[in-house]
C-alpha cells in the first residue's frame, strides 16, 4: 500500500468513526429520553460482554429487548435503527457474505465507540450526581 492509499484509508476511517459517533450519540439521547422502555439503560449495560453485532449482548439484548421486538414496540425500521447507532446498515458498510471480517472489524468498531461512550457518560453523570447531594 503507498502512503497515499494509507492516507486516503486513514481518511476514511476516521469518517466512518465520526458518523458512528453522531449515531450513538443519538441513541444515547434516544434511550435516554425513552426511560419508560428503557429504565436505567446506562446502569444495565455490562461493558465487558458488549458485542453490538450479537442480538444478546447488545446494547438493546442486555436491555432485554430482541431486536423484533425493539422495532414491534417502536414501529422503528432497521434504518431509523442504524441512524441511532444499534445496528450498521449492511449496504451503508458493504456487507455481504464474502467479507464477513469487514462485517466484524466494523462491528468491533462500533462495539468500542460504544463502550467509551458508556464510560464517559458513566463517569459524568457520577460526578454530576455527586455535586447535586
Amino acid at each position: 500500500m503507498t502512503q497515499q492509499e494509507q492516507v486516503q484509508q486513514d481518511a476514511m476511517q476516521a469518517t466512518m468513526q465520526e458518523k458512528m459517533l453522531e449515531r450513538i450519540n443519538r441513541g444515547v439521547e434516544y434511550l435516554d429520553s425513552n426511560a419508560s422502555l428503557f429504565g436505567d439503560w446506562l446502569s444495565a449495560i455490562d461493558i465487558r460482554h458488549l458485542i453490538m453485532s450479537s442480538g444478546e449482548y447488545c446494547v438493546l439484548g442486555q436491555l432485554g429487548v430482541s431486536f423484533s421486538e425493539f422495532v414491534d414496540r417502536t414501529d422503528m425500521s432497521s434504518t431509523e435503527a442504524s441512524s441511532l447507532g444499534f445496528l450498521l446498515d449492511e449496504e451503508e458498510y458493504g456487507f455481504n457474505e464474502t467479507n464477513m471480517a469487514r462485517y466484524m472489524f466494523i462491528y468491533s468498531q462500533l462495539t468500542e465507540l460504544w463502550i467509551v461512550k458508556i464510560v464517559a457518560l458513566r463517569s459524568e453523570r457520577s460526578r454530576h450526581n455527586s455535586y447535586q447531594v
